[in-house]
């Protein structure tokens, strides 16, 4: 539901395409948002600590997807 109204804001999907879900976040809701990488050393104490708040949480993959040709999404199962 955010992302369709993320999308109407921007007049399409097109125009939205490989946003950042917090930027999305921040707009729509007025919250600050915090992006949190696959490679911080923490990431799993940090979410669990999130989750336990009852933060919003999201996941994107379009840094990794976009390093990835694509058989190698394919045969992963990342899109």
């Amino acid at each position: 539901m955010l992302e369709k109204a993320w999308a109407k804001n921007y007049g399409s999907y097109d125009n939205i395409e490989g946003g950042n879900p917090e930027e999305g976040l921040t707009a729509l809701t007025g919250a600050p948002c915090l992006k949190i990488t696959g490679d911080d050393p923490m990431i799993i104490e940090k979410l669990r600590h999130y989750l336990q708040q009852n933060y919003i949480v999201t996941a994107n993959t379009s840094e990794l997807v976009n390093k990835m040709d694509k058989a190698d999404q394919k045969l992963k199962g990342i899109y």
